[in-house]
């Protein structure tokens, strides 16, 4: 089972992933400014300060001041900064020269830097400590003393040392420092939560959008959402907008349902008959098929209304129902046309073997009685049959032929089978013509109507 957070729990996440990957951008940052410094500004307060030490020595050699008060400068140099260290160191030049110190000529021989310093290579190193071992260059002034030296040589170095923590970094690079980081984090965090929102937040909205959309043009409501996120109240939605297409669905089946069934009997009502019948038509003239339609009213149902009442009637609807259906083919349509009216389609069923179905089903019914509060009765039907396309190629005719058969039966007694012919469609043409002209009778008002009381004599 998939684990799912809430927003709030994300935003949580967010905040401290945000505070997480700042610190780390601080911490790189801080480095490189921190080899920054000791790469630019150790170098340049380094050779400032090799430089003045240099010009104080070189001021006090143009006075002829001893090796000795030199090194006196030396110490007063020391005691300026404390946490500072500052060195000169003869070369073999020099020592030539002027003598040579022990200390001096140790430090020339062990000291890889210094000999690499001697050589006139300015170097810059340290972590912790910055060192940086400046290389006095002999140039033409310094001839006129030095003369054994040549311009280019290298008189010494002065070694100076001082912590990391002393460096004076300016103004201008710290609020250059400050505006770049800045940028960067807001950068770095509008970043974070563009990504976060989006893939949380915006695609499986995104995602819900496009399967309602989907939904709604398929008109599919067995369709459901499935949205790919580990946010809880994005699930929610989902969940209950699941539940709410469940409850859509099963309200569309119940409407579906009633739009094609009789809400008594369960049967296909009228217009559903009438679809079946269309397509029906259709098959039969494809394949040159011919089927059968039955019309089917039960006799006297009136009496059973008013004798026994309406819910025994249709307790009664439902019996005959069962009746049929039980007496039909699995492919046979059977529907109620409205309250005591039958209708029954025979697919692939020619007017013979339709006749020997509506045989059985009469036969069936008059003998099966029907238990009615503490009574038993049995009842009749009258039958009507148009056969396609001899009583006619359409639904209209179709039905018209099989209602005026079982018409016919009634008239000739009831519980009886009858067919359509040319003669009742006739009539039935000829009744049609004479009600359209009684209708308009009607409204044009050209019919006066008179009362004839009746007296109990």
């Amino acid at each position: 089972m998939k684990s799912h957070t809430t927003y709030k729990k994300l935003i949580a996440k967010t905040v401290i992933l945000s505070l997480l990957a700042s610190l780390a951008v601080a911490f790189i940052y801080g480095v490189f400014i921190k080899k920054r410094a000791i790469d630019d500004l150790a170098r340049v307060d380094a050779r400032k300060t090799s430089r003045l030490a240099f010009e104080a020595l070189y001021s006090a050699m143009e006075k002829g001041w001893s090796k000795e008060e030199l090194d006196a400068i030396i110490v007063r140099l020391n005691k300026v900064e404390p946490n500072m260290r500052i060195n000169a160191y003869r070369s073999p030049i020099v020592a030539a020269l002027f003598g040579d110190r022990e200390a001096d000529k140790n430090i020339r021989e062990h000291d890889s830097m210094v000999m690499s310093a001697m050589k006139g290579e300015e170097i810059l190193t340290g972590d912790d400590e910055i060192r940086y071992l400046y290389p006095i260059v002999v140039n033409q002034e310094c001839i006129t003393c030095h003369t054994n030296a040549h311009v280019g040589d290298i008189n010494g170095v002065i070694d100076v040392r001082f912590p990391v923590a002393n460096l004076k970094i300016s103004l201008t690079t710290m609020i250059n420092s400050f505006i770049i980081f800045f940028v960067t984090f807001t950068i770095m965090i509008f970043a974070i939560l563009y990504f976060r929102l989006n893939a949380l937040l915006v695609q499986p909205i995104n995602q819900f959008i496009g399967m309602i959309q989907e939904i709604i043009s398929k008109n599919d409501m067995a369709k459901r959402v499935s949205l790919k996120t580990k946010i809880l109240e994005v699930k929610n939605i989902e969940s209950h907008f699941n539940k709410m297409l469940d409850s859509i669905q099963d309200y569309y089946e119940k409407l579906q349902e009633l739009s094609d069934r009789d809400y008594l009997t369960g049967l296909y009502n009228r217009r559903k008959f009438e679809e079946f019948l269309t397509y029906e038509i259709k098959r039969s003239l494809r394949h040159h098929h011919q089927f059968t339609v039955l019309m089917i009213d039960l006799d006297n149902f009136k009496y059973i209304n008013d004798t026994y009442g309406h819910a025994s009637g249709d307790l009664v609807l439902k019996e005959v129902t069962s009746i049929f259906a039980s007496n039909l083919r699995n492919a046979d349509v059977l529907a109620r046309l409205g309250g005591d009216e039958f209708a029954v389609l025979l697919p692939e069923t020619p007017y013979e073997n339709g006749y020997a179905v509506v045989e059985k089903l009469r036969s069936r019914l008059e003998s099966t009685p029907i238990s009615l509060m503490f009574d038993q009765i049995t009842l009749t039907a009258s039958f009507g049959i148009a056969e396609y396309p001899e009583q006619g190629e359409n639904i209209e005719s179709l039905l018209t032929g099989s209602d005026l058969a079982m018409y016919k039966a009634k008239r000739a007694g009831k519980n009886t089978i009858a067919r359509a012919d040319q003669s009742d469609q006739e009539m039935a043409a000829e009744i049609q013509k004479k009600g359209e002209f009684l209708r308009r009778a009607i409204d044009d008002d050209c019919v006066e109507p008179f009362a004839q009381p009746i007296y109990n004599i």
